[in-house]
């Protein structure tokens, strides 16, 4: 049976797999969401889905942001380069 520190531990486990992106001409590595990482897309999707003329919400380059890893699953992007994210080709991002 898991315990509290088997469960937390299960963080530091988060599996990756790379994925080819044309537009950027090569491959990147991406890694599962946290849960907090999902709820943030979840409430910005819903945000959209809601109002979606009155809300600027950065959707993709965030998403990017928590996606895209190193080999190890660690972030590439901390959430200071989402607004340079957002300004790449959506090509890339979508």
């Amino acid at each position: 049976m898991l315990n509290r520190e088997a469960i937390l531990n299960t963080a530091t486990g988060r599996k990756t797999m790379v994925l080819d992106v044309k537009p950027w001409g090569d491959k990147v590595t991406i890694r599962g969401l946290s849960a907090g990482e999902l709820d943030h897309v979840e409430s910005m999707i819903s945000a959209y889905d809601k109002d979606p003329m009155s809300i600027t919400t950065k959707l993709r380059a965030t998403a990017c942001a928590y996606l895209l890893s190193d080999a190890s699953g660690n972030r590439l992007f901390s959430d200071a380069d989402v607004d340079a994210l957002d300004q790449l080709p959506a090509a890339g991002l979508t």
